[in-house]
């Protein structure tokens, strides 16, 4: 019995110290991979062809001819729920505010969320049912689309927005900035080919915790659009099933974890990668927010 415990203890030991070497040896590789898909990408650009992705999202929309309006001077945070903000919560909060006097920085709340909505456009009557955190994925697409801006998750940053702004107002022919994806293992999995593209192309598309984006454009526009009709598909589920906190199976919630944001802004953004610009100045902070 005792012999038996023993060589179970030093698998166990092994198992633990090989899962620890593994772990250890996944960022440098995953590091060499984007390295390596950068660089292939300098050589072998990324043109969108709808036929590539038949039967998806992406291949369903046309792109609209009109020029959006600048991005406006504003900053949205999200908080929603009851749950106290924490002290490093708040101190992003103050940072975000210190940092950008040129721009007017809103806290949304379940409390003054009516005051931004458009009178014309509504909430999607499924909203009331969805998690908090795919509430935020879908105002995060409803501010965009309807008021531009920037967005920031409840996250530090250490530089000023303003110059973000005044580049992407300059560029008439770019919708929306934001910082660079981190890596090719950061993407969301996707069905299809997109999944593919959009990993190879990490590079090219900006990450879903900040942004700043012209309102009305065709990328919200379809970003809007789409998140809307996944929204009319969940809503008789969702009456059964109302979320809680978190989003996502592992909840179990009835609406995928990305489905709202990655899954979506992703693919758009590799579609429109042209007419993003890339910065890494309005990048939060991912350690130690919570």
């Amino acid at each position: 019995m005792m012999v038996t415990q023993s060589l179970r203890s030093l698998k166990h030991g092994a198992f633990l110290a090989r899962k620890k070497m593994v772990n250890s040896l996944r960022p440098p590789l995953q590091t060499v991979t984007d390295l390596a898909l950068t660089g292939l990408g300098r050589v072998q650009p990324y043109d969108f062809d709808a036929r590539n992705y038949h039967g998806q999202f992406l291949a369903s929309h046309t792109v609209a001819a009109n020029v959006p309006e600048q991005a406006p001077p504003d900053i949205y945070m999200f908080w929603l729920g009851n749950t106290p903000i924490s002290a490093n919560r708040s101190r992003a909060i103050d940072a975000a505010r210190e940092l950008n006097p040129h721009q007017a920085l809103h806290l949304v709340t379940e409390a003054n969320l009516g005051e931004y909505l458009r009178s014309d456009l509504p909430l999607h009557s499924a909203y009331k049912n969805l998690a908090l955190t795919h509430k935020s994925d879908y105002l995060r697409c409803y501010f965009m689309h309807v008021h531009g801006g920037g967005y920031l998750d409840v996250k530090t940053i250490h530089q000023s927005w303003s110059s973000s702004f005044s580049q992407l107002n300059a560029l008439e022919d770019r919708w929306m900035l934001g910082y660079r994806e981190i890596g090719h293992a950061s993407t969301t999995p996707l069905p299809g080919a997109i999944q593919d593209d959009v990993r190879r192309n990490f590079f090219r598309i900006i990450g879903t915790c900040s942004f700043i984006a012209k309102p009305n454009s065709p990328l919200t526009s379809e970003w809007f659009g789409e998140i809307t009709r996944r929204l009319n598909y969940y809503e008789d589920l969702l009456q059964l099933h109302p979320g809680g906190v978190r989003g996502g199976e592992s909840y179990g919630e009835v609406v995928p974890k990305h489905a709202l944001l990655a899954d979506i802004l992703g693919p758009l953004a590799l579609k429109y990668h042209e007419k993003l610009v890339i910065d890494d100045r309005v990048k939060p902070d991912f350690v130690d927010y919570l």
